[in-house]
C-alpha cells in the first residue's frame, strides 16, 4: 500500500508539472494574441493611411482628366477657330483680288471714257454745263434758221455727250474709291487674320499642346502611384489576414490546451480522492500493526505471567489483568 501512495504522489507531481506546462503554454499563447493583435492594429492604421492615400490621388486623378478633357476641348475650339480663320483668309483674299480686278476694269474704263473726251481735258462740268446754259439762252434769243439749229443741235449734243461722259466718269471714280477703300479695309482684315492664325498655330496651340502632353505625364505618374498603392494595399490585407489566422490558431491552441487542462483536473481530482483513501488505508493499516504488535507484547507477558504463577512465584495484579485486556481486543 505504501508504494501505491508513492506511486500516487509521483503521478500528481507529474500532473502538477504537466499543469503548470500547460499554463506556460496557454499564458505564452496570450502573449502572443496580445503582440499579434499590436501588430494587427498597426498593420490597419496602415491599410487606413493606405485608403486616405488612394481616396486623395483618385480625386486628384479624377481632376486631372477633367483638365485634360477640358484641355483637349479648347484644343478642338482653337483648331476649328483656325479652320474658320484659314477659310476666312481664302474667302478674303478671293474678295480682294475679286475687288482689285473691278479698280482695274475701271480705271481703265475712266482712262476710254477721258479718250472720249474733247473739252473735258481742258474744262470742268460747271465750265460745260454753263455753255450748255449760254447756247440754249443765245438759241431763244437769236434768230435761227435750218442750218443754225441744226450747228446749235449739235454743239448741245456734243457737251451734253461730253458732260455725261464727265458723270459717267465721276460715278466710276467714286465707285473705285470705295473699292480701294474696301480694299483697304480687306487688306487690314486680312493682316488682322494672319495675325490671329499666326498666334493660334505658332503660340496657342503649341503651349496647349503642351500643357495637354504635361497633364497626361501627371495622369500616368498618378495611375502608377495609385498601381502601387493598390499593390501595398493588397499585400497589408495579406498580412492582416494572415496576423488574423495566426491570432485564430492561437485561440484554437489555447481551446486545446484548456480542454487538456480540465481532463488533468478531473485526474487530478481522482488521484487526490485516491491519495487520501490510500492514506487513510495506510493509518489503518499502521494502527491494527501496533495493536497486533501490542497484542503479541501483552501474550508474551502474560504466558510469562502464568509461568511464574503455575511456579508459584508473585505476580502483579496488572500482569493478572492482562489476559482480561487481550480478551476485550
Amino acid at each position: 500500500m505504501l508504494i501505491n501512495l508513492e506511486q500516487l504522489e509521483k503521478q500528481l507531481q507529474e500532473i502538477e508539472s504537466k499543469f503548470n506546462d500547460i499554463n506556460s503554454k496557454i499564458e505564452e499563447r496570450l502573449n502572443n494574441i496580445a503582440q499579434l493583435k499590436a501588430q494587427l492594429n498597426n498593420v490597419r492604421a496602415e491599410i487606413d493611411k493606405v485608403r486616405a492615400q488612394l481616396e486623395k490621388l483618385n480625386n486628384e486623378l479624377a481632376e486631372k482628366r477633367k483638365k485634360l478633357q477640358e484641355l483637349k476641348q479648347r484644343r478642338q475650339e482653337l483648331i476649328n477657330r483656325l479652320r474658320e480663320l484659314k477659310q476666312k483668309k481664302r474667302d478674303l483674299s478671293n474678295e480682294l483680288r475679286v475687288k482689285r480686278e473691278l479698280i482695274k476694269k475701271l480705271g481703265q474704263m475712266i482712262t476710254e471714257l477721258k479718250q472720249q473726251m474733247r473739252l473735258g481735258k481742258k474744262l470742268s462740268k460747271e465750265d460745260i454745263k454753263k455753255m450748255i446754259e449760254q447756247l440754249e439762252l443765245e438759241h431763244e434769243i437769236s434768230p435761227t434758221d435750218p442750218e443754225r439749229e441744226w450747228e446749235f443741235f449739235k454743239k448741245i449734243m456734243s457737251l451734253e455727250r461730253e458732260l455725261n461722259i464727265m458723270e459717267l466718269i465721276e460715278k466710276l471714280r467714286e465707285k473705285a474709291n470705295n473699292l480701294v477703300m474696301e480694299v483697304d479695309y480687306i487688306k487690314s482684315e486680312l493682316v488682322l487674320t494672319s495675325e490671329e492664325i499666326r498666334k493660334i498655330s505658332e503660340k496657342e496651340i503649341p503651349s496647349i499642346n503642351q500643357e495637354i502632353d504635361k497633364t497626361r505625364q501627371e495622369i500616368g505618374s498618378l495611375i502608377e502611384n495609385i498601381r502601387q498603392l493598390i499593390s501595398q494595399r493588397e499585400q497589408l490585407k495579406q498580412k492582416r489576414d494572415s496576423i488574423k489566422e495566426e491570432i485564430l490558431k492561437n485561440y484554437a491552441e489555447i481551446k486545446k490546451l484548456k480542454e487538456q487542462l480540465f481532463d488533468l483536473k478531473q485526474e487530478l481530482e481522482k488521484i487526490q480522492i485516491l491519495k487520501v483513501a490510500a492514506e487513510k488505508s495506510q493509518k489503518l493499516m499502521q494502527k491494527m500493526q501496533k495493536k497486533l504488535e501490542l497484542k503479541k507484547t501483552l501474550e508474551e507477558r502474560f504466558r510469562q505471567a502464568y509461568e511464574r504463577l503455575m511456579k508459584g512465584e508473585r505476580v502483579s495484579l496488572e500482569e493478572l489483568n492482562i489476559a482480561e485486556y487481550i480478551e476485550k481486543e
